[in-house]
């Protein structure tokens, strides 16, 4: 089918980007004027500039689109209306072009995260059915985005998927975690217990394009994880195992917030978004971020495939 990709130059993005092309859609990726398009020689796609402030760039970008997956968003902002405005605003206005000039659209699929739906109590899974309660602005502007998403049900068939930690070659976190342990350095996030769900980046696509293929779904959300739940502690442990041994220094959550705040003052001084922040490092430490995806496999067939062991090896020669 002929997809619009947004946010096709990021993590997720291009993933997805090439596993369209490679089981042969047609793909027209919609670019901001700022983009790197660089990321994306080499796949034979249609590269359409567009501005989410022009109602008719956006409309000629979904024209013949039979799928729109909408994966653009802004990850790091000072405030909520930052995030509105990178978030929402953009969600609602390509959501107003598809019900314009898309006769074709066969599904409207929304890339959303589990910080829509907030932080698991201790020891539960968190479902569907539980109330979303956002605690980062990030999150209270993924869950305002799907609600702008639902005035138009009934008008578009419009899902979301709320992916869990996505890992991968090429993801920022992990790879700014990467580049310490190769100093020596081994950051320990949370508090021992296993407090998130994980999602490798290749079942992450997969789940978007069932969530385009299946009719079932219309109006639904759903959580995306592997199936297990972990310690942050097996991830960056994971990393470091994968690679030549050496002698390591651990860094615990005292000292993370303070290379937090480090990493906050550097940004602002580059103007570039942090690598890490306080209000990840209590986040990671405090919050409990387990999801139940089951609802995802019985629904629409999603069957997570990537092995962490296997996965986090990859990560750790190819990032």
């Amino acid at each position: 089918m002929d997809a619009l990709v947004t946010g096709s130059t990021g993590f997720i993005g291009r993933a997805l980007v090439a596993a369209l092309v490679r089981d042969g859609w047609g793909v027209t990726c919609l670019v901001r004027p700022q983009s790197d398009v660089s990321k994306l020689s080499g796949f034979p796609v249609v590269v359409r500039p567009g501005d989410y402030h022009d109602p008719a760039s956006l409309r000629l970008a979904v024209a013949e689109a039979e799928v729109v997956f909408h994966v653009g968003a802004v990850l790091g902002a000072e405030d909520l209306a930052t995030y509105e405005r990178g978030n929402v605003f953009p969600t609602r206005a390509l959501a107003e072009a598809c019900l314009a000039s898309a006769p074709r659209l066969r599904k409207f699929v929304y890339v959303s995260s589990i910080a829509a739906g907030g932080p698991s109590s201790p020891g539960h899974l968190k479902t569907e059915c539980d109330e979303s309660r956002p605690v980062s602005l990030y999150g209270r502007s993924k869950l305002e985005a799907e609600a702008a998403l639902r005035s138009f049900l009934g008008r578009l068939p419009i899902v979301s998927i709320r992916l869990a930690n996505v890992l991968g070659i090429g993801q920022r976190e992990t790879g700014a975690a990467l580049g310490l342990i190769r100093r020596g350095i081994l950051p320990i996030f949370g508090n021992g217990e296993k407090q998130t769900s994980l999602c490798f980046v290749q079942d992450a696509v997969q789940a978007l394009i069932l969530a385009a293929l299946r009719s079932a779904g219309q109006g639904e959300f759903y959580y995306v994880t592997d199936g297990r739940t972990y310690a942050w502690r097996e991830i960056v442990e994971g990393l470091a195992a994968a690679l030549p041994r050496r002698r390591v220094l651990r860094l615990r959550t005292p000292a993370l917030w303070t290379l937090a705040a480090f990493s906050e003052s550097w940004s602002a001084l580059s103007k570039t978004r942090p690598v890490l922040t306080r209000q990840s490092v209590l986040s990671a430490w405090r919050n409990y971020w387990i999801f139940d995806g089951r609802k995802i496999c019985r629904e629409l067939g999603f069957k997570p495939l990537a092995d962490f062991r296997t996965e986090i090896r990859r990560i750790a020669v190819g990032g």
